[in-house]
């Protein structure tokens, strides 16, 4: 059969959400470098676009790989949604950094982050979990040795069990919140910076479950207020 394509020669209006949906759980390119996937979203198809937020992938979507996509790239919309719901299912930020206006990534399975994110108007959210329920597939969210993440607001992490891990350093900065919806483990040092460039806008740390393991290696938090109420720390080595 006929892989999926899509063709942008004309352009696409809204007020609210753009949506590039697959049908056949084909795997998505965004961004740079999208060839040889099934479902392409370039570029050039992205500057074609003038909504609130564009979405791509859907329900019955295969996996997709971000690349190298850049606030230049999303002049005539706000806010990107990467969906890989299908079962099994992964998002992949690979080869190029990427720098959103803002970023919310939903997986069934898994959420691999292999270069550094940055958001300049809104949040960064990263779901690698997104029917909650751990048994059925990975459901982890995995960061490459010395990865940073910074947001112009909040920054929120989600996996399945103690399911977000890091190959190393792992740095988290927020002008506002740092939010970890489940714990997990880290095999270097783990920086959360929360209110990062003191702008007044009071910024905090939350853990709503589960249990954040550095094993002997260091654990900083900077923040205007700390809420484990829903899980704890583990290090040799931890400032508050």
């Amino acid at each position: 059969c006929a892989l999926p394509i899509l063709n942008l020669d004309g352009s696409l209006v809204t007020t609210a959400r753009a949506k590039l949906l697959v049908s056949d759980y084909g795997d998505v390119g965004v961004g740079e470098n999208t060839t040889g996937k099934a479902f392409e979203v370039t570029i050039a198809d992205m500057a074609k676009v003038t909504a609130d937020e564009l979405e791509i992938g859907g329900d019955r979507s295969g996996n997709i790989t971000v690349d190298d996509v850049q606030p230049e790239d999303m002049v005539n919309f706000n806010t990107l949604i990467v969906n890989a719901e299908a079962g099994g299912r992964n998002i992949t930020f690979s080869n190029t950094a990427s720098t959103f206006k803002e970023l919310y990534a939903t997986a069934d399975n898994s959420i691999y982050v292999d270069v550094d994110l940055e958001s300049t108007v809104g949040d960064l959210i990263l779901n690698a979990d997104i029917d909650n329920e751990g048994w059925d597939h990975q459901n982890t969210l995995r960061f490459h040795s010395g990865a940073i993440m910074t947001s112009e607001r909040d920054i929120v992490l989600n996996a399945y069990h103690n399911g977000i891990y890091a190959q190393g350093d792992l740095t988290l900065n927020a002008d506002r919140n740092v939010q970890f919806d489940e714990g997990g483990t880290f095999s270097g040092n783990l920086v959360i910076s929360a209110d990062h460039t003191q702008t007044g806008l009071e910024g905090d740390f939350i853990l709503t479950q589960g249990n954040i393991n550095a094993g002997g290696n260091k654990i900083t938090i900077k923040a205007d207020d700390i809420d484990l109420s829903g899980g704890r720390f583990t290090s040799a080595n931890a400032g508050l």
